[in-house]
């Protein structure tokens, strides 16, 4: 499954955030059919804006994007997704 986003423009603050003072990305995802507490891909280029995830068994999976700045300072995740899988 290949999962995508935007960059965002603004900081939490409202401040606004530039493209170069992104440093990574980290993808947040779950089945909620399973017991784990889920997964998280961490995407160390910052210019990538999609990743390529395999998932392994069926069910409904929820996804959420954070962006990480060059001070290590997370943003909120994004609005959450849920996708349903059938292999």
């Amino acid at each position: 499954m290949t999962v995508s986003w935007d960059a965002p423009t603004r900081r939490v603050n409202g401040r606004p955030l530039q493209n170069s003072e992104i440093d990574s990305f980290e993808i947040y995802y779950f089945n909620e059919d399973s017991d784990s507490e889920g997964e998280i891909v961490v995407i160390d280029d910052a210019q990538q804006q999609q990743a390529r995830i395999q998932l392994s068994t069926t069910g409904t999976y929820h996804f959420a994007v954070a962006a990480i700045d060059t001070d290590g300072i997370a943003s909120d995740n994004s609005e959450p997704i849920a996708v349903t899988i059938s292999l």
